[in-house]
């Protein structure tokens, strides 16, 4: 998996895949190809169900990967709302 992109924080099921595949982890391609790509809660939702439908992860590594999923969900969906709010303002 290569490096987060735009010099960003990355999202946090994202940088937990570059920790368990540097850590020598099994993860399949699709799962690593759609973390790369994620645009917005739709990739969150699409790789959610690569990582439950792995037959390459353990319980518990899917179990985090979610958990981490969870919120990066979360977070997209605040920002969504604080981006509908600002441009309801007049200022």
């Amino acid at each position: 998996m290569s490096d987060k992109k735009n010099g960003g924080k990355g999202t946090a099921v994202g940088n937990l895949l570059r920790k368990m595949a540097k850590a020598g982890k099994s993860i399949s391609k699709p799962i690593l190809e759609v973390a790369s790509t994620i645009t917005g809660i739709e990739s969150l939702k699409d790789l959610g169900d690569l990582i439950m439908d792995s037959k390459e992860l353990s319980e518990a590594d899917k179990q985090m990967l979610l958990e981490e999923l969870k919120q990066d969900t979360i977070e997209m969906q605040e920002v969504t709302k604080r981006w509908s709010a600002d441009m309801m303002s007049d200022s």
